[in-house]
């Protein structure tokens, strides 16, 4: 009910929303009963649990460094069928990359909502499948404060200098959502602040789908509306990459009926309290009819 209730705040009075998520670092009572939410207890993880009630800015949608770097490329190599060598070098890029790094760090260096340092996680696993796959057309859905934009947009950027250009579309209720994006790198970012619902197909129309991620309100009838105008507007390469892991069954299913490949990653967050639900990738392939403009 707690969520739900959320879910249309967030969606009525995005604003309300955003201003109310500032004061984070001084919910504590908030973030302790999202502690026992998790199933933690304080003698389970008691260094991280406290660290996060006394000092973090982030009540959900937590960001956390990775554990278990070597996993990921290890998921990937196999999915994508590549040379470990080069995915690890997409890999440290994206954890050397100053836009990512430093630049980062100077964007919300003084705002007490934000972390002084970004982790970027699970979009890590987003990096490095652009970099590899090189998508012409990525379709974002759930935008936030735009770490997520930011790293498909620093991937792509990458792209375009080995020669592959291409455009990231974004889709977000909030208005303010993305500000983590400088403008130097909006050039090849169409952001929609609109409902899904009605705009996800307008948006593809005419043009082939290379990568979804899908990153907005984890619900079954959403998935079905997101994924099913991916497949509606696949490019003969389709990757969907969905955040809520196994949570919902909508992607495993269309993989059994599409004859997709669906394979699953689940991160390991390093010195946080946090037990994420994983990440799912699908890949569809079929025979290419020729591609428009993305």
């Amino acid at each position: 009910m707690l969520t739900a209730g959320r879910e249309r705040i967030k969606q009525r009075y995005p604003g309300l929303a955003r201003r109310i998520r500032r004061l984070g670092r001084f919910r504590f009572l908030l973030k302790a009963r999202r502690v026992r939410e998790e199933g933690v207890r304080f003698r389970d993880d008691p260094v991280n649990v406290a660290r996060f009630v006394a000092l973090d800015p982030e009540t959900h949608s937590y960001s956390f460094d990775l554990a278990n770097v070597d996993e990921l490329v290890s998921f990937l190599t196999e999915l994508l069928e590549l040379p470990s060598a080069e995915v690890e070098r997409y890999v440290r890029e994206a954890l050397a990359h100053p836009e990512l790094g430093e630049r980062l760090r100077r964007r919300v260096r003084w705002r007490v909502d934000y972390k002084r340092r970004m982790p970027l996680g699970n979009r890590l696993l987003w990096y490095a499948l652009v970099r590899a796959v090189k998508p012409r057309l990525t379709v974002e859905t759930g935008i936030h404060d735009g770490l997520g934009s930011l790293m498909l947009l620093v991937a792509l950027d990458r792209n375009a200098a080995e020669g592959v250009e291409s455009r990231l579309v974004s889709l977000d209720l909030d208005p303010e959502s993305g500000w983590l994006v400088p403008d130097h790198l909006r050039a090849r970012w169409t952001p929609v602040f609109a409902d899904i619902e009605s705009t996800l197909d307008e948006a593809l129309e005419g043009r082939e789908l290379d990568l979804l991620i899908h990153d907005s309100d984890h619900n079954e009838a959403l998935q079905r509306i997101e994924f099913g105008a991916a497949l509606t507007h696949a490019a003969p390469a389709l990757y969907v990459i969905d955040s809520s892991g196994l949570e919902l069954p909508v992607l495993r299913e269309l993989c059994e009926a599409h004859g997709g490949l669906h394979r699953y990653f689940l991160e390991r967050p390093k010195d946080h309290f946090y037990r994420p639900a994983g990440t799912s990738v699908a890949a569809f392939r079929r025979p290419s009819r020729g591609r428009p403009s993305p």
